[in-house]
């Protein structure tokens, strides 16, 4: 079974992390997307807060915490890597056994697979659309 996570849920899952971030007054120096699932995420969250994108930890402007962000924390493993004192830990989805707990996240994942909008082409929408309707 797949969940299809659209654009709309997409901008409104910004609309909460932005949220987030303003009330908990956090000053992050910088933004790193963890790729490629985060890669888009950081990007949006770069223009909408202001705050310069990063492609690595060392590349930070100047000291202070750095907003890294994901998909999802799945299963942590990835997200682990960057979980320093000086990071905040943001991501669209969280899952339960994961080892890592994000600052913040919008959904927590179910059993199904999510699917992305920035994975799918009209095609394979379409295609599993029809499959579900017979």
């Amino acid at each position: 079974m797949k969940e299809y996570f659209n654009w709309s849920q997409f901008e409104q899952a910004l609309y909460q992390l932005i949220l987030d971030y303003k009330q908990h007054d956090r000053k992050c120096v910088a933004i790193l997307g963890i790729p490629r699932g985060g890669m888009i995420l950081a990007t949006c969250l770069s223009y909408r807060l202001n705050i310069p994108l990063i492609q690595h930890l060392s590349d930070r402007p100047r000291l202070g915490d750095v907003l890294v962000v994901d998909d999802i924390a799945d299963t942590g493993k990835t997200l682990k890597t960057f979980t320093t004192k000086q990071t905040i830990i943001y991501t669209l989805y969280y899952h339960k056994n994961s080892i890592v707990v994000p600052d913040c996240w919008v959904r927590e994942k179910t059993d199904k697979w999510i699917v992305y909008p920035w994975e799918t082409d009209i095609k394979i929408r379409l295609r599993d659309l029809w499959k579900r309707l017979l």
